[in-house]
């Protein structure tokens, strides 16, 4: 092979490369963050050039690429995040992956290693909150589960049900409270055996709570 047909090659492989990683582009989080394992953080991307957009897919490596995990693979196409909990596995090498699925080519960015580190005294943080407690009964449940805190003082407060993986199945509570005991029932849409993370926010501080489902 020649010399000006291999830089020919070579440029035409680069010129690829480059405009693949140039439609879309991640903002958070892509470039040697620190996250915390067990946290809630928000990624999120931009569309650089416009195409017909099917959907988009998130992965997540903690091995600096060699292996990626599915975080989610139908996010509409016209959001640009996705509410992610930290994986409790500790690496220097995390890696987020954003896909742009479209008619005829994908487009994608990768994020630079990213650090996840488990928080040590979580419990000692976590009671910095304006809530005495974050509960639920029975756990493991089969059915359905009770979930209880109390609120001392007025705050906006969500309660969120996600699964290990990150993605989020509910909704309970989005909006503003009062000081006061509460207890809400959950029942999961799906019948299999699963682990889940809930997450109760009062205003920017957060409590998780692990619950058991068993198979009916």
């Amino acid at each position: 092979m020649s010399h000006k047909l291999h830089y020919t090659i070579l440029s035409l492989i680069l010129t690829f490369s480059v405009t693949a990683f140039a439609h879309v582009e991640l903002t958070y989080p892509e470039s040697g963050e620190t996250l915390y394992s067990g946290d809630t953080v928000t990624i999120t991307w931009v569309q650089v050039q416009a195409h017909d957009v099917q959907n988009w897919e998130l992965y997540y490596s903690p091995d600096g690429a060699e292996t990626w995990q599915l975080i989610s693979n139908n996010i509409p196409a016209g959001l640009r995040e996705y509410d992610w909990i930290i994986p409790e596995e500790e690496t220097s090498n995390g890696r987020i992956r954003v896909i742009q699925n479209n008619t005829d080519t994908d487009f994608e960015d990768v994020s630079t290693n990213l650090k996840v580190v488990q928080i040590t005294g979580i419990e000692e943080f976590q009671n910095t909150l304006s809530v005495k407690t974050l509960s639920c009964y029975p756990n493991p449940f089969r059915h359905h589960v009770k979930i209880n805190f109390t609120l001392y003082e007025k705050a906006s407060v969500s309660l969120e049900i996600f699964q290990l993986r990150g993605e989020k199945v509910a909704t309970i509570i989005q909006r503003s409270l009062t000081p006061d005991d509460y207890v809400v029932d959950w029942k999961p849409e799906y019948t299999s055996s699963e682990t889940y993370i809930a997450v109760l926010m009062v205003g920017n501080k957060r409590k998780t709570l692990k619950l058991q489902r068993l198979s009916p």
